[in-house]
């Protein structure tokens, strides 16, 4: 006779031994009576089928679900887990495939800027907001490198631009510094000139100066 048991497993032969923890091939001889009283002799050889181990190791991104090789399914994973799977191979012995789970990080950031009324600006995703002239709010989806969701939050901040209309008197013939630093000599009428500056944040700052001829009285 000649059977199959899985590594490890007993056996019982016909005359009632049985062998343990079976790992190797082996045969066994059982004497045992007839129904008519004669010698019966059987000779058993025993095959040993495998059974395996094996040890998987996967990444997934936090937050994620992943179903294992026995079809169980772990849900929103945020840490490394370790799960063992009991499965049976295709001769019926047992198959051990144990997972490592590990987790990748997600990002979420956020950041803050600040434009000139009326700029645009381009967001990580790189999305163009066109003349923005109050505070913007944009989230940005990204991917990491290793596949992660990556989130940025910014908000953009609105610095004014400023147009001031400033009026001076001068004496006909004097001269007059401009903000921008230009000079005027010699001013006979009224002049208006518009000094194009920026201002402490950066953003432009134009003065619209009017110069009148302040008059002359004879006595």
């Amino acid at each position: 006779v000649t059977v199959s048991v899985c590594n490890g497993r007993n056996y019982t032969f016909h005359d009632g031994t049985s062998q343990y923890n079976i790992v190797l091939p082996t045969t066994h001889i059982s004497n045992l009576r007839s129904v008519g009283g004669c010698d019966s002799i059987i000779s058993t050889t025993i095959n040993v089928m495998p059974v395996y181990n094996q040890m998987v190791s996967t990444s997934i991104c936090s937050g994620s679900n992943y179903t294992f090789p026995d079809g169980s399914i772990q849900n929103n994973i945020t840490s490394v887990i370790t799960y063992t799977s009991d499965l049976q191979s295709k001769n019926g012995c047992d198959s051990l495939i144990i997972t490592t789970v590990n987790v990748k990080p997600i990002y979420h950031q956020t950041g803050s800027v600040s434009i000139c009324h009326g700029s645009n600006y381009t967001f990580p995703d790189g999305t163009t907001q066109n003349y923005i002239t109050s505070t913007t709010i944009h989230t940005s989806n990204l991917l990491t490198v290793n596949g992660c969701d990556s989130i940025i939050v910014t908000t953009v901040n609105v610095a004014p631009t400023n147009n001031y209309s400033v009026t001076a008197l001068v004496c006909k013939g004097s001269s007059y510094q401009f903000p921008d630093g230009t000079m005027q000599n010699n001013i006979n009428s009224i002049i208006t000139h518009t000094s194009n500056l920026v201002s402490l944040s950066g953003c432009d700052s134009s003065i619209v100066t009017t110069v009148n001829i302040a008059p002359t009285f004879s006595i």
